[in-house]
């Protein structure tokens, strides 16, 4: 490939974003075929396939690098027209997408004051990608995500890290969950056979929380529920007694 079309990059990112040349046809305003063309003609260009065809359309490794250099293009190229205003360019009307990986908790407390905030602001488009804390920096390795929230420690070759603050978790559940499993105190044993919620199985929060508390491996027996404000519903009903940990929402435990 010895130079790169931004028009047909465009398509193809369109393709890959929405899942279907029918939807990037309708979010670029132009006809299906049109797009079909556009990507047909990239791909030969890069002599490879860049979109897997299927429901929903998927990106080949090449093409995730392309939609990825499009996306620092755009932010770059944002960036810069932020600061030189009198820079005379031809700027796409649809707001710059910034793809962010962010965990459960941030997305049920402070994170949508950032969404609201990154449209109003800063002229950018947030594209969330939900994962655990711990994992997301995975997607900023695998080029998944331009950002992320992540409890990593570590610096990641080519971004910039920024310390954002702290989130208090407390290990809460209803009182008579209380009294029915830990009648005799809470205890390595006792929380091994008491139900507790998590996500998923990336969630190991609790698991974290019960080695700090007692120096040891608790092995512990979690539902999956994916969605903070459904383990609050559950936590709430009177028919299901289970151990929750919360997100800063500190109305949980009071």
């Amino acid at each position: 490939m010895k130079y790169l079309s931004y028009e047909l990059l465009d398509s193809l990112s369109a393709v890959v974003r929405n899942g279907s040349f029918v939807a990037a046809a309708e979010n670029l305003g132009v006809s299906q075929s049109a797009v079909s063309q556009r990507v047909k003609l990239l791909e030969e260009r890069a002599g490879t396939p860049l979109v897997i065809r299927g429901r929903p359309c998927s990106a080949t490794q090449i093409g995730a690098l392309l939609c990825r250099h499009l996306d620092d293009v755009r932010l770059l190229e944002h960036d810069l027209l932020s600061t030189l205003p009198q820079v005379d360019a031809v700027v796409s009307e649809r707001p710059v997408a910034v793809r962010l990986a962010v965990n459960s908790d941030s997305l049920a407390s402070w994170f949508p004051e950032v969404v609201c905030k990154a449209g109003s602001e800063l002229g950018l488009r947030l594209e969330v990608v939900r994962d655990d804390q711990e994992h997301t920096v995975d997607l900023l390795r695998s080029g998944q995500a331009m950002a992320a929230v992540t409890s990593e420690g570590a610096r990641i070759n080519g971004f910039r890290k920024i310390a954002l603050g702290r989130l208090d978790f407390l290990a809460v559940c209803a009182p008579q969950f209380h009294s029915e499993q830990f009648s005799g105190g809470v205890t390595p044993e006792s929380l091994s056979r008491a139900p507790c919620l998590l996500f998923d199985g990336k969630d190991r929060l609790l698991h974290g929380w019960a080695r700090s508390l007692f120096g040891e491996k608790v092995q512990l027996t979690g539902h999956w529920l994916p969605d903070l404000h459904s383990q609050v519903s559950t936590l709430a009903r009177k028919s299901h007694h289970m151990m929750l940990h919360g997100a800063g929402i500190r109305y949980i435990c009071r």
